[in-house]
C-alpha cells in the first residue's frame, strides 16, 4: 500500500481497500502511512482519495519522530523527475510546490 501511495497507484489502493479497509492504516518503520507517502511524493490524487475515504485521524498527523504532515508538505522538495518527468524551470517548480501546498493545506487544518 505504501509503495502504491508513493507511485500514485489509485486503482491499486482502491482495490486493496475494498478487500481489506485496514490496509489504509499500514505504516512504515518511521510511523508514516499512506498520507505521508502521498505527500512526500506529491501524489495529490492518492492523498485526496485516502483523505476522503478515511478522514484525518490524529495518529496519522505525526510520525515517530514527531514530524507533522503539514510541515513535511511545506519543506519537503521533490525534484522535477517525480512530476511525471516534466522538465520545469525553477520558477515553474516553485509555482507547482506552492500550488501543491495550497491544495492540501486546508485538508490538514
Amino acid at each position: 500500500m505504501l509503495y502504491a501511495a508513493k507511485n500514485g497507484s489509485v486503482e491499486f489502493i482502491n482495490a486493496m481497500r475494498e478487500v481489506n479497509p485496514d490496509l489504509l492504516s499500514v505504516t512504515d518503520n518511521g510511523g508514516r502511512g499512506i498520507f505521508w507517502h502521498a505527500i512526500l511524493n506529491r501524489r495529490q490524487d492518492v492523498f485526496q482519495l485516502v483523505y476522503f475515504l478515511n478522514g484525518m485521524e490524529k495518529d496519522m498527523i505525526r510520525d515517530h519522530s514527531d514530524n507533522e504532515l503539514l510541515h513535511m508538505a511545506a519543506v519537503h522538495f521533490v525534484p522535477s523527475s517525480s512530476f511525471d518527468n516534466d522538465i520545469l524551470s525553477p520558477v515553474m517548480q516553485i509555482q507547482r510546490e506552492l500550488q501543491w501546498f495550497q491544495g492540501i493545506c486546508p485538508m490538514l487544518m
